[in-house]
């Protein structure tokens, strides 16, 4: 591909997860093809991936709100910034990739002004569709400009409809870079110190549904556990909207427990092989998981759904996301006694996948089978709730960042 060609991509980058480090993965494949890449993201920060720091400018968290939310002068002066930031219009050929529902609207408005290809991919694990944008999901699901990243996540997207098996469009979000390595760190003299009789990990962003409704079973283990033994509990995983209220409900909880020590190191990464080392079990999911269970930890994943454990990764089942129709539901009390006592058979059984070529080809497959006319949706079309016009009228009036204050102050 020539260089006269642009990939660009809306996401979160001041954080870190599964999402930043498929971006940095895809970039690097996308230049070495001979792509320009640029990010637009919504969140300003630190960039504890290197890379992201060249995509500064591009920072706008104007855009963590849909597009719908603002007036039609908003839009077009946010437009023209990202054009400022990015000159898309230069380009013969352009692909906007834009990764949840609410940057989606702004992938298919920047997308018409520029009549670039826009693919919306949503990585986030349980996407959830607003009803006010079902007529825009639907228009880029028929010209197959929508894809997620498991086949079950399109039937629970679109719950209404009967999604025939072969239209379940998804994509993997390889990364290929290493989020566990053996590099110094405070947190691991600060676990061992402890000297605890047993070390539980659960790692993910704290806004993930996973590790807030896991918490009650965690609490129920400790509860039947009776204090026989000590714990160490880690939490790797911040928030990139500070995340403060999610930790205090965190600590709050396990605050009844003098047999508990509770670690929060919010984001890291990489994260120090020595400090994994030290877990007993972890709690992840998706692409977390398989690095954690590589490591030779023993690992419960976590269905998006229920949000209960599938198994144990490479001994009861090979999935990270979701159960198989098969596999029964367990409680979290019973797998982590089990792990626990268990620790040395579960190792010495415990079957690795075979490692898969990670080469975005088949995205560019996927795009290939797109529908190639340049058609998009016109958000005109969409039929306003009373809530959503009352939520129009106080943004245009104080902006996005009051709603948000207000957000907080009535709940």
């Amino acid at each position: 591909l020539s260089s006269a060609a642009s990939d660009v991509y809306k996401r979160q980058v001041a954080d870190v997860g599964g999402g930043q480090m498929y971006i940095k993965s895809k970039a690097e494949y996308l230049k070495s093809k001979g792509w320009d890449i640029f990010v637009y993201s919504t969140t300003a920060g630190n960039f504890l991936i290197d890379d992201f720091s060249q995509y500064e400018s591009g920072v706008m968290k104007e855009l963590l709100l849909p597009a719908y939310y603002y007036t039609l002068f908003k839009r077009k002066h946010l437009l023209k910034r990202m054009l400022m930031c990015c000159d898309i219009c230069s380009y013969k050929q352009c692909v906007i990739e834009s990764h949840s529902s609410s940057l989606s609207t702004w992938g298919e408005l920047l997308a018409e002004q520029t009549r670039a290809k826009h693919l919306i991919f949503d990585i986030t694990e349980t996407p959830k569709c607003p009803p006010v944008l079902s007529s825009f999901m639907k228009f880029k699901f028929d010209r197959k400009e929508l894809a997620f990243i498991h086949e079950k996540t399109m039937k629970s997207f679109f719950s209404n409809e009967n999604i025939p098996q072969c239209q379940c469009y998804h994509l993997p979000a390889y990364y290929t870079l290493p989020s566990i390595i053996d590099i110094d760190s405070s947190l691991i003299d600060t676990v061992r110190n402890f000297a605890a009789d047993y070390v539980i990990g659960i790692i993910g962003r704290l806004d993930k549904p996973f590790v807030i409704m896991t918490i009650s079973d965690i609490i129920t283990f400790l509860q039947k556990n009776n204090r026989k033994n000590t714990f160490v509990i880690i939490y790797i995983g911040g928030n990139a909207n500070g995340g403060e209220d999610i930790m205090k409900e965190i600590v709050k909880q396990y605050q009844m427990f003098d047999n508990v020590h509770l670690v929060m190191t919010g984001f890291l990464f990489p994260m120090p092989l020595r400090l994994i080392d030290q877990m007993d079990v972890c709690i992840s999911n998706s692409g977390t998981a398989r690095a954690v269970r590589d490591v030779g930890v023993p690992v419960i994943t976590i269905d998006s759904n229920d949000f209960k454990p599938i198994g144990v990764l490479g001994v009861t089942t090979q999935n990270t996301l979701y159960r198989n129709d098969d596999e029964v539901k367990i409680e979290m009390h019973n797998v982590l006694n089990d792990v626990l006592t268990h620790k040395e058979l579960y190792l010495s059984t415990c079957v690795k996948e075979e490692k898969c070529k990670k080469d975005f080809a088949i995205h560019f497959s996927f795009l290939e089978e797109t529908c190639q006319e340049k058609v998009y949706y016109s958000f005109s079309k969409l039929h306003y709730s009373f809530s959503l016009f009352c939520k129009k009228i106080l943004i245009a009036i104080g902006g996005s960042a009051f709603y948000k204050k207000l957000s907080l102050i009535c709940n």
